[in-house]
């Protein structure tokens, strides 16, 4: 249903089925099948009756997300189930959120609301842990004093009848490293997560992402590093204790590494692919065949293409240091096919390359606005009305003066606001 879908609209907008690249989606299995691509009744193989060569890109942020829930799912406290009965436990009552400031004045410790933790977004984790164990000052780790950490324990340990799984984990030694190695950790995840989530994205760079993420990863790993703060608190556990939660930790970064290789299959795209993001004045004629091959066998073939690159080689070493330097790959395609058709066979690899959706978190955000706008006060808007609304809001980046100029010199759009029709 969704593939036939997918092939009416591209029909709708007169859009060929075959120059269809790639595939982009989350993970589920009613889009891939699972991490094999197994199955007949998925919409990639559907898609992939109708064009075989079809490449599978599923969503690297997505992937991120659930492999650190699965791993944190090893510690020996849940950490989510915490920071979720936190958040309950502050929203019910007034008495107390002051019961909790009262305790953080008599700390001397600046009052900090807890903020909420979002179920489908699992590393979102981070901005909790991140309030809640907070440092301050620049003196030896072992002597600072946690901002928020102090004043949590003693509400939840001295308090009659606190939540009994509150209760318990303010008293647990073992509670204060888990989240500092959180802390730390998740720190990793912020950059990647936020390159993977732009509106525009290259294959390359993607695959560049996660490689260096994975070696982070993996340096941790070898080396046994959990986060200063981390070490610090381990070393004034029981020493059983303390190797117990140092495997925990290091079965964390495993179970993360081995599940972006199960679902982050790069096996299934296309290689040598660098090249495409120009980061050099040359380019390598082989390479650019190897990838060639899998893209466009047709072109691969061709001796034209050996010409084009020899051309390429040449414009790419006159082209200014401070414009080479400073402008995106895309920029700098976009001046290379500018007015110029003598290069038909790398501008046909470089629109397949460049045309190939690396996230869905655009989808996805459109997702959040539609939710933003259909609400339970706004419940009777009509679909076209919704759609409109989404419209205007992915579409149009003009800030409210600029909203005002153009509604100054443009009387047949003020009108058409006024009348019924929208």
């Amino acid at each position: 249903m969704v593939a036939n879908f997918i092939a009416q609209v591209l029909g709708k907008h007169q859009l060929k089925f075959k120059n269809l690249v790639s595939f982009c989606a989350d993970n589920a299995p009613v889009n891939f099948g699972g991490s094999q691509l197994a199955g007949p009744n998925n919409v990639f193989k559907k898609l992939q009756e109708k064009k075989r060569d079809l490449i599978p890109v599923g969503c690297p942020a997505l992937i991120m997300h659930n492999a650190t829930q699965k791993a944190a799912d090893r510690f020996p406290i849940d950490i989510e189930a915490i920071v979720f009965k936190l958040a309950s436990y502050f929203q019910c009552s007034t008495c107390q959120h002051e019961n909790y400031k009262e305790i953080c004045k008599f700390l001397e410790v600046n009052y900090e609301t807890i903020p909420s933790h979002g179920p489908t977004r699992w590393l979102t984790l981070g901005k909790v842990i991140k309030r809640v164990i907070r440092l301050k000052g620049d003196r030896p780790i072992i002597d600072r004093v946690l901002k928020l950490w102090d004043p949590l324990t003693a509400l939840f340990t001295s308090k009659d009848k606190s939540p009994r799984i509150l209760e318990e984990f303010f008293s647990l030694d073992e509670s204060l490293p888990v989240l500092q190695f959180l802390h730390s950790v998740l720190g990793v995840f912020e950059k990647p997560l936020f390159l993977l989530q732009k509106s525009k994205g290259l294959l390359p760079e993607l695959i560049d992402i996660v490689n260096s993420f994975k070696q982070q990863l993996n340096e941790r790993k070898t080396r046994k590093f959990f986060g200063a703060s981390t070490r610090v608190s381990l070393q004034r556990l029981d020493r059983q204790v303390e190797v117990s939660l140092g495997l925990s930790f290091l079965e964390f970064y495993t179970t993360v590494i081995k599940y972006i290789d199960k679902w982050f299959r790069v096996e299934f795209m296309p290689t040598n692919i660098s090249w495409i993001m120009l980061s050099k004045r040359s380019v390598d004629y082989y390479e650019i065949v190897e990838m060639a091959g899998q893209v466009a066998p047709d072109i691969a073939k061709l001796d034209a293409l050996f010409n084009e690159v020899a051309e390429l080689n040449h414009m790419l070493q006159q082209i200014p240091d401070e414009i080479f330097d400073g402008d995106t790959a895309e920029m700098k395609w976009q001046k290379i096919f500018k007015d110029n058709n003598m290069l038909p066979c790398l501008y046909k690899l470089v629109s397949i390359i460049l045309s190939i959706q690396v996230a869905n978190s655009s989808v996805e955000r459109v997702f959040s606005l539609c939710s933003a706008q259909w609400t339970d006060v706004r419940n009777l808007l009509k679909v076209d009305t919704v759609k409109a609304l989404l419209q205007v809001r992915v579409n149009y980046d003009i800030d409210c003066a600029g909203m005002y100029y153009l509604l100054m010199k443009n009387s047949q759009l003020r009108k058409n606001i006024q009348g019924g029709e929208k």
